[in-house]
């Protein structure tokens, strides 16, 4: 099992409170596998009424904008840059305000990490990362999860290792990601 394998499955024990076997991962070949594998593990449930993680991430992070950083709510849309939304001359106090306003706690501290290396240049990429990343602060405890959160959380989690963006649920890890 190479390292990048070795890395995915502890992100989807530390992301779902589960621990995954070795035998349980020799089943586990590509992400429709491992998404029916931890649906199983965690007990999942198929409930339209619980907000997706992706639409909790934009309502939070767009209240951040609109009543922390002074953006109008028009203005925050998923397509928006974020270099546009927060000019560079006050980037920094909007970014703190942002972060303060949005409740997210675990949202990084604005600093030259986060302005060369931050991953997300539209509201849309900082939604997918803020829902991937911090799906603790947007998800009540005891709430339980849903297919489709995990189903997010996977494929996320196999886009960045793999830099793959574009593959189906039924893509093998070794073959088709080149994960081993």
């Amino acid at each position: 099992m190479g390292l990048d394998l070795v890395e995915l499955v502890l992100g989807w024990e530390e992301a779902f409170g589960i621990t995954i076997t070795d035998s349980e991962l020799a089943r586990l070949h590509s992400p429709r596998t491992t998404i029916d594998f931890i649906v199983t593990k965690v007990g999942a449930v198929d409930r339209p009424d619980i907000p997706c993680l992706a639409q909790r991430a934009f309502h939070r992070l767009r209240r951040g904008l609109v009543d922390g950083a002074g953006v109008s709510r028009s203005a925050v849309r998923p397509e928006a840059r974020m270099r546009n939304l927060l000019p560079f001359s006050e980037r920094k106090e909007n970014w703190h305000a942002l972060r303060s306003a949005s409740g997210l706690t675990a949202f990084p501290e604005y600093g030259w990490r986060v302005e060369i290396c931050f991953p997300c240049e539209t509201i849309a990429g900082l939604v997918e990362w803020t829902a991937s990343c911090h799906h603790r602060d947007l998800k009540p405890v005891g709430e339980p999860w849903t297919r489709a959160e995990i189903r997010f959380l996977v494929r996320f989690s196999l886009k960045e290792c793999s830099g793959i963006k574009d593959f189906s649920d039924d893509a093998d890890f070794c073959r088709d990601l080149n994960l081993d």
